[in-house]
């Protein structure tokens, strides 16, 4: 569980600093920042992960730099500032990144970032490039990377919903993490392809996961799509209470709630 690996995290970091170890005091770091992101802190995630690519700079980290930097990348998208995103990104990764687990998660981190950006086929490519690693692997697990849940995220704003509720539905046959995050995530996804009163139970189920799990993003981001099925189903007032909630737990983590899934008008076609 999230809270339980926070804890140990914070207990290696500490103890690399006692020994004078700063490789290890990097790395552990840095996966702190992973743990932020998977707690629902971003603007957190986003200092850790800064201070552990300082700790060793690019020619420290070697291939490493995949996990740093796929903090860095997804706290800066998620918190709005996908210009600082973007500057990460057009930092060179040695090829080798891409032969490593650290490199799924910089998979993933970029296709985040091309949501993030409307960029949905690029995010499709990063996604699919992420998953098709981790079957060859034999990793191919929620808990690591859920990149079937960010293909479907890119399926939904191109209007491709029977696409993304294949993805949706294979996800929800494979083991969920104990955190019940990644499940979450599953069930506001499958809200979104599903018919409004279906959808609103969906995101309620949502809703209360992300409680549980004290994910303050990602229980946002079901909130504003639980505003807008309610207000689909011709219940206004709650529609516009459900908003302001969302708006509210928004400022939590420093920025604006996310747009809610669905067709983007700006999605162009492939390349």
């Amino acid at each position: 569980r999230p809270h339980r690996a926070a804890a140990w995290c914070d207990g290696l970091v500490a103890q690399a600093g006692e020994r004078n170890s700063p490789t290890w005091q990097a790395w552990f770091t840095a996966w702190r920042a992973l743990i932020h992101l998977r707690q629902g802190d971003p603007a957190a995630a986003r200092q850790r992960a800064a201070t552990a690519l300082d700790m060793l700079g690019a020619k420290g980290w070697g291939a490493a730099i995949g996990l740093p930097l796929a903090a860095a990348v997804q706290a800066h998208a998620a918190t709005g500032d996908v210009d600082g995103a973007a500057s990460l990104l057009e930092r060179p990764v040695p090829q080798a990144v891409f032969q490593s687990r650290t490199g799924l998660h910089y998979l993933a981190a970029r296709g985040r970032y091309h949501l993030a950006t409307g960029c949905h086929y690029a995010a499709l490519c990063d996604f699919y490039a992420c998953g098709t690693r981790m079957s060859g692997w034999g990793v191919d697990l929620p808990a690591l990377e859920s990149w079937r849940l960010g293909a479907a995220e890119a399926y939904l704003a191109l209007g491709e919903s029977l696409l993304a509720r294949r993805l949706v539905d294979d996800q929800m046959t494979l083991p969920a993490p104990a955190d019940g995050r990644t499940w979450g995530m599953t069930l506001r996804l499958r809200a979104a392809t599903s018919p409004v009163p279906d959808r609103i139970e969906l995101l309620d189920e949502a809703v209360a996961v992300f409680r549980s799990a004290g994910d303050v993003f990602e229980l946002a981001r079901a909130v504003g799509e639980q505003s807008e099925a309610v207000r689909e189903a011709g219940e206004t007032e709650r529609a516009r209470l459900l908003a302001r909630k969302a708006e509210l737990l928004a400022r939590r983590w420093d920025s604006t709630p996310p747009p809610a899934v669905g067709p983007s008008p700006a999605a162009g076609p492939p390349p």
